[in-house]
């Protein structure tokens, strides 16, 4: 039995995992929550019209503010939510009681409603993805969605559930924790999951009659990570980006073993309609898989732009914000005789440029280990932070700038052993004091306006700014999220900076980077072509065609530049204060032209889970100018 207050210690931490956040954009459009029981009564103190008790569910749904929706509270509207008096009601959407839209974080009043018995579809990635692949092999599934619609499932529901398990017992390369789902639940699934899976399995076979060429197909799904490894490592195919490639499956004409070995070593030629052949005749395509075109996250972009544009290290910027005295995590070095070289070196280190860089050299000599990522990172690092580096190494050093630089310029980065000092950002985080907040206010403050002044000077970038920080108010509930949330907001006005300040005037090379992104996004290092395949639903396609990275970055630049005559807005940042103790911050970057009106990816950027740091760039939606428009203030034309 735990001790009192182990128990209570641990009651925290699960109240804190329940606790919904529902107003963030990591929390997807169609997520749902249920009050908190201790709230239910303040909650109906708040609303006119119903009264909602402990089975009341509530569905995020776009942010709206109409004339039929209450509105909790004024000011700014930050979340809106359907209502629903039951789970049956909310799954099937029908007899809605209310829609609401609250202007303050909402939090303290709503859990996460999870449900047991059936599948998180939006939470469970490898059960999702496993659906869709059944239908590579499933046969007449257009005749189960015909009974579905008549009402018959429950007389075609054993023979479909008989199928399904029928065709996970083969011998493809299933993803084991997708599947050990689906036969584990299927049988007492609720009929909207069954519902669900009926649809994501038509949607790829609607792609297998459209769009695939031969015969007898097999699939590399669980061993898809040995895929991107043999891609990569294959010098006769082009990989280009950070993150993965974003296939999630591969549908092919061999084995997934024989694939992966083919994909290693030949070469892979491809049509214009996707579809890849090996040097061997082995035939495949890259899906990427969805469950519906409206509504998915587009994906994360975070890899790319810390490492694109320089970013620091995120306890690099921590110190360099609250003012620490501090040697950059990316120079300071721990090796055993580090002390006595300093010792004998000093004098030298402080003679002429060529003198430090030889007794440097000696120490690198005897170094041990290489720091993790080193290599990669270092010329990078240097490039972009040069200055801030050198007048650090200067001052640890006692040197004069000038010298310090030599010494860098003169560095091989290569045939050097370096053991870089690790300190937790974590650990820096919980041990902040309240001290640290004026000074990381101080800076959100500083970053705020000057690039608001940068998007002013440009009228194809846009800005908006609701509520303010309060240094009284965060040093009151002042505890390591709200650091950990500080911290990302500093980060995140870091990035907009890197990306927008240096080419804000040129307009070219702007949308060149907001391109990458998105191909960043949607293709990962992948240079070969790709499909997106979603859910089956009614005045849709159920398949879309990507083309390769190279083409679709061509093709994005093309039409947002339009001959020169480009009239977009090309992007635009806003800051939502929370409780005046941090800020929601998202960035809007163009993506494209449809019927001649830019489209544009909302970025969501800040961190992702409660208690400890972490920082995601990541496409929550895709949008229209009329969305950007009044995201922003401005007219619809």
């Amino acid at each position: 039995m735990l001790p009192f207050n182990d128990f209570n210690q641990g009651k925290e931490v699960f109240a804190s995992l329940l606790e919904a956040s529902i107003h963030e954009p990591r929390y997807s459009e169609g997520s749902m929550v249920v009050l908190k029981l201790d709230k239910i009564s303040a909650f109906n103190g708040k609303v006119d019209g119903f009264t909602a008790n402990e089975e009341s569910v509530f569905i995020k749904v776009p942010l709206s503010t109409a004339s039929n929706i209450q509105v909790m509270g004024s000011g700014d509207p930050v979340v809106t939510l359907d209502v629903y008096a039951n789970i049956k009601d909310a799954q099937s959407k029908t007899k809605k009681v209310r829609t609401i839209t609250w202007t303050s974080n909402p939090n303290a009043y709503y859990n996460h409603l999870v449900l047991a018995a059936g599948i998180t579809w939006g939470r469970d990635t490898p059960t999702l993805e496993t659906v869709q692949c059944i239908g590579v092999f499933f046969k007449g599934i257009d005749n189960v969605i015909s009974e579905i619609g008549a009402g018959n499932l429950h007389k075609i529901r054993p023979q479909f559930e008989k199928d399904v398990l029928q065709i996970l017992s083969s011998g493809e390369d299933w993803i084991s924790k997708g599947k050990s789902t689906i036969v584990d639940k299927i049988n007492s699934l609720p009929d909207t999951d069954i519902i669900t899976m009926a649809h994501l399995i038509q949607g790829m076979s609607d792609f297998m009659k459209d769009i695939v060429s031969f015969s007898s197909p097999h699939i590399i799904h669980g061993k898809i990570d040995n895929y991107y490894k043999a891609e990569e490592k294959n010098p006769l195919v082009q990989v280009d980006g950070v993150k993965n490639n974003t296939a999630d499956m591969i549908l092919c004409s061999s084995t997934a073993d024989e694939l992966i070995k083919a994909i290693k070593i030949e070469k892979v030629e491809y049509d214009d309609k996707g579809l890849c052949i090996t040097n061997g005749g082995i035939k495949f395509y890259q899906v990427s898989l969805k469950k519906a075109a409206d509504g998915a996250q587009l994906g994360k972009a975070t890899n790319l732009i810390v490492q694109k544009f320089g970013l620091p290290d995120y306890l690099d910027i921590y110190k360099q914000v609250v003012g620490e005295n501090y040697h950059p995590s990316h120079i300071q070095y721990l090796d055993e005789g580090f002390g006595d070289f300093l010792k004998k070196s000093w004098n030298k280190l402080k003679d002429v440029a060529s003198s430090i860089s030889a007794a440097f050299g000696k120490f690198i000599a005897g170094a041990k280990k290489l720091a993790s990522g080193w290599i990669k990172g270092m010329k990078s690092v240097f490039k972009s932070e040069s200055r801030s580096a050198i007048n650090d190494f200067s001052k640890r050093f006692g040197l004069k700038s000038k010298e310090t630089k030599s010494l860098i310029e003169s560095f091989d980065s290569g045939k050097s052993l370096l053991t870089e000092a690790k300190e937790s950002i974590n650990v820096t985080l919980k041990n902040a004091s309240q001290n640290s907040v004026d000074a990381f206010v101080d800076s959100i403050n500083t970053r705020t306006t000057s690039l608001g002044k940068t998007y002013d000077n440009h009228d194809y970038l846009d800005h908006i700014q609701v509520g303010t920080l309060d240094k009284r108010k965060i040093k009151a509930g002042f505890n390591v999220d709200v650091a950990i949330k500080l911290l990302a907001n500093e980060t995140a006005l870091r990035t907009l900076n890197r990306i927008f300040t240096n080419n804000a005037s040129n307009i070219d090379a702007l949308v060149a980077d907001l391109v990458n992104i998105q191909k960043e996004i949607y293709f990962g290092k992948t240079s070969l072509p790709l499909y997106k395949v979603y859910g089956s639903a009614e005045g849709s396609h159920s398949y879309e065609y990507l083309g390769t990275a190279a083409a679709f970055q061509s093709k994005k630049e093309g039409e947002i530049k339009n001959q020169g005559e480009m009239h977009y807005p090309i992007s635009g940042f806003g800051m939502s204060g929370q409780d005046s103790k941090y800020y929601n911050i998202e960035s809007w970057i163009i993506t494209g032209v449809e019927n001649g009106k830019s489209t544009y990816a909302q970025m969501r950027m800040g961190t992702n889970q409660a208690g400890s740091f972490s920082y995601v760039v990541e496409g929550t939606k895709s949008r229209s100018l009329s969305d950007y428009n009044k995201r922003f203030g401005k007219p619809n034309v």
